[in-house]
């Protein structure tokens, strides 16, 4: 047969098929991008707070908004059985840890530590921890949540769907195309295709939680609250805000809302965090303020772009929510604190006993 070879390849000078002075249409025709055209329509769209009538009833506004929350976060109607299991559990000086599971869904575990004091026969205030780095760095690094153990609480920890342990991971062999997209953006486009956002089945199985906590004979159900970092305290938000078996939040590091998202021309918030059609209805400070009288704490807020936000800029920013607070609650049931991390274990044993 004949040999057949690739010529080579006779490449254009550099600028030579460019339709365009520079190559691109805005910078050399002007133009807006999509950031810009995104901006002003969610300017021309999104409607005021809630909260915006002074004379409206907080308890209806809280009723309508979690109405609301239900249906854009899509929830299941019913709830299954949680078939709960205990894997493993052990002792280490005073402290029980237990290695747990429970079905979220009918076919979905979700795992999950809890720790608690090695006094058998008491119930405990339980803090459900929801971590960016996972349900093991409560058990693998203890410098968080063992002070709040030492003080008479159980801490439970869970990872979420998609998050920690059960993040899909890469197949060990297989075509090319698994390389492309990372697999949560590729679950989470799915997912809001399909009217179900990642956001909303993470809000599901912290709500699960809550139900098996409450089964358990070492946790004290009237004292449960919930304490997320980073994205993931979005779940415990939209958790606390639908139901009041959660006593009290503290968020640390979270985006304190999805406006200053879209109006950011470069954001940290992933895909799996965006629920359709949210901004029309209300925003994460709204949120907020329908926790009230609950107590609710916000450490090192952050901007779209993860950059920890002044204390007075939070005063803005949820006027109306520390308006809703000061009619019912006391003064501080609601704050804003910029810390160094370090002082997470203070402040966090200073917010339970608030």
């Amino acid at each position: 047969t004949a040999e057949v070879r690739e010529v080579d390849f006779d490449a254009s000078a550099p600028g030579t098929l460019n339709c365009t002075s520079t190559g691109q249409v805005l910078t050399s025709l002007g133009g807006r991008s999509v950031w810009q055209v995104s901006t002003d329509r969610a300017r021309a769209l999104i409607p005021p707070s809630p909260y915006r009538d002074r004379s409206s009833d907080p308890g209806s506004v809280r009723e309508e908004i979690r109405a609301k929350l239900r249906k854009l976060l899509a929830l299941p109607e019913e709830r299954s059985d949680l078939k709960p299991a205990t894997l493993a559990s052990f002792v280490r000086k005073n402290l029980y840890m237990e290695d747990f599971e429970y079905h979220s869904e009918s076919a979905l575990r979700i795992p999950g530590w809890l720790l608690r004091p090695n006094q058998n026969g008491q119930r405990f205030p339980t803090v459900i921890c929801l971590l960016e780095g996972g349900k093991d760095e409560v058990a693998h690094e203890l410098a968080k949540t063992e002070a709040l153990v030492q003080k008479g609480y159980a801490v439970c920890s869970i990872d979420t769907r998609g998050l920690g342990v059960t993040a899909p991971r890469w197949p060990s062999a297989g075509p090319l195309f698994y390389g492309g997209m990372h697999f949560q953006d590729q679950y989470a486009w799915a997912s809001l295709a399909l009217g179900k956002p990642v956001a909303g089945q993470r809000v599901w199985d912290v709500l699960r939680c809550v139900d098996y906590i409450t089964t358990r004979s070492d946790v004290e159900a009237s004292r449960i609250h919930i304490a997320g970092e980073g994205s993931v305290g979005l779940a415990a938000l939209m958790a606390a805000a639908l139901d009041d078996r959660l006593r009290s939040v503290l968020l640390t590091r979270t985006n304190v809302d999805f406006r200053s998202v879209v109006e950011s021309e470069d954001y940290q918030l992933r895909m799996p965090w965006f629920v359709y059609g949210i901004l029309k209805e209300f925003d994460l400070p709204d949120l907020v303020a329908s926790l009230a009288p609950r107590r609710c704490w916000l450490l090192n807020c952050a901007g779209p772009k993860g950059d920890v936000l002044t204390e007075s800029f939070l005063l803005s920013k949820f006027d109306s929510a520390m308006r809703v607070f000061t009619r019912n609650a006391n003064q501080g049931s609601i704050r804003f604190l910029v810390q160094p991390d370090e002082e997470w274990g203070r402040i966090a044993g200073e917010w339970l006993e608030g």
